[in-house]
């Protein structure tokens, strides 16, 4: 009996699921929420808040696609456990692609439960929607009185459109580790102007741009 028990722990431990874990970063560091980094340009920032919508993915093997059925996960700074986004059964995959925010469908489908619940202060209203990418912070460069910045990348509608789709290469590893560098986004900012962001717009759009650069494989063991 010990045996057959044994065997099927052993079992458990390599049924193993396809799991793609993000990485929070700044400049190359840990990103910590209340940490004073300062950037390689000099640029002292403090993140209070990092949140971020993803959803849709598709692993891709010799171009043929492998959807994931799963909802939308709110990947939260503050939380760990939400780091995390299990795919489903392990298979190999040269690359993976995934929604960096909410599509327009759901937008104009009404409230959501929950990671889409409001209570999770990323839905706007029923004309503009979630936010997709929500940072913010402060840095003593900001012109504004507070120092702080606020970046809350949404919209839904043309020509203002923000969801991004993010592609990773996949190096046949059953936990695919992603870097999540806020730096990219801060520079693509400009800490040192009038930044914050706070509706839909063509500069939300361009930003949402420069939020899908966050992402790049982490191929360390």
């Amino acid at each position: 009996m010990r045996h057959i028990l044994l065997l099927l722990l052993l079992l458990g431990c390599h049924a193993q699921g396809q799991q793609v874990r993000f990485i929070p970063m700044i400049d190359g560091a840990p990103l910590v929420t209340g940490k004073t980094c300062v950037l390689r340009d000099g640029t002292p920032v403090t993140i209070s808040t990092f949140r971020y919508y993803v959803g849709q993915f598709t692993g891709w093997q010799d171009h043929t696609p492998r959807s994931f059925a799963l909802p939308y996960q709110l990947v939260d700074l503050d939380d760990s456990t939400t780091w995390s986004v299990e795919l489903g059964p392990a298979m190999m995959f040269d690359s993976l692609t995934f929604t960096l925010g909410v599509d327009s469908v759901t937008n104009v489908s009404g409230v959501m439960p929950d990671d889409l619940d409001p209570i999770h202060g990323m839905y706007w209203t029923w004309n503009s929607g979630y936010i997709n990418v929500k940072l913010e912070g402060s840095s003593a460069v900001s012109p504004y009185a507070s120092h702080q910045f606020e970046l809350h990348l949404g919209g839904y509608l043309p020509p203002h459109t923000t969801a991004q789709r993010v592609v990773l290469r996949a190096p046949g590893k059953d936990l695919l580790r992603v870097r999540v560098d806020v730096a990219r986004l801060l520079a693509a900012a400009g800490l040192r102007t009038r930044c914050n962001i706070m509706q839909p717009g063509a500069r939300a759009a361009a930003l949402s741009r420069a939020a899908a650069t966050m992402f790049s494989n982490d191929d360390r063991p």
